[in-house]
């Protein structure tokens, strides 16, 4: 992932304030409530299918 300044100093800032705990419950959330799988769900099936294999 690339950042620009910017955005690596806002995310810096985010990750010590400890926003990211906050963050991963949103996506959790969101992976739940939507019809659509996300592209993680659907890495995390291929990755079960092969160690299953």
């Amino acid at each position: 992932m690339v950042f620009g300044a910017n955005t690596y100093r806002a995310f810096a800032r985010m990750l010590a304030s400890g926003a990211e705990e906050f963050a991963v419950d949103v996506v959790a959330r969101l992976e739940e409530e939507s019809e659509v799988p996300s592209q993680t769900s659907r890495l995390r099936r291929m990755t079960q299918r092969h160690l299953a294999i």
